[in-house]
């Protein structure tokens, strides 16, 4: 299933609304009935509830869908929940799955080659891939950078001493 980062937010928002919802019911029905116990599951499930609506839980995987805007790419952001057959701007299919660690699938449906740059602040070992033509690839971070002129800055401050590590897609 694919949404919108808006649709994903209101998704995760009423999934962490109704176990809210469910604690209360839950408290009151026990509290009905005079049992001592009542705020116990009804604050677990409350708490469960505002976890998941706050920390995106619920927000599926990101999804960059890079597409062929003629005189250059357009991005479309959009979030995955589960696995989903994608059809190619060529005609070919593929399927677009989570796995692991994965916190963002670009998906290039262009027939230009893109070029994904890994930075890592603290460290001089960034890297660079090609992604191909009509074809995707998981990363285990944000893609924070588009484009030619979106460049990463050439120095952060890192917080604490660790190494940072920013993606960059450009053509």
């Amino acid at each position: 299933m694919l949404l919108t980062p808006f649709q994903a937010s209101l998704f995760a928002w009423t999934l962490g609304g109704v176990c809210a919802a469910a604690g209360l019911w839950i408290f009151v029905a026990l509290r009905r009935r005079d049992n001592p116990l009542a705020p116990i599951p009804a604050f677990v499930l409350l708490t469960i509830g505002l976890v998941v609506a706050a920390s995106g839980l619920a927000n599926g995987t990101a999804l960059v869908i890079v597409t062929d805007g003629g005189t250059a790419p357009i991005r479309t952001d959009r979030r995955l929940y589960g696995s989903r057959k994608y059809q190619y701007a060529n005609g070919q299919q593929g399927t677009i799955a989570r796995g692991g660690d994965t916190r963002t699938i670009v998906v290039n449906d262009t027939p230009v080659t893109l070029v994904l740059e890994t930075v890592r602040y603290g460290s001089s070992l960034s890297s660079s891939r090609p992604v191909a033509p009509y074809s995707s690839v998981a990363i285990d971070h944000q893609l924070e950078f588009f484009g030619p002129t979106d460049r990463p800055p050439a120095r952060i401050t890192a917080s604490g001493g660790y190494e940072t590590e920013k993606y960059w897609l450009r053509w």
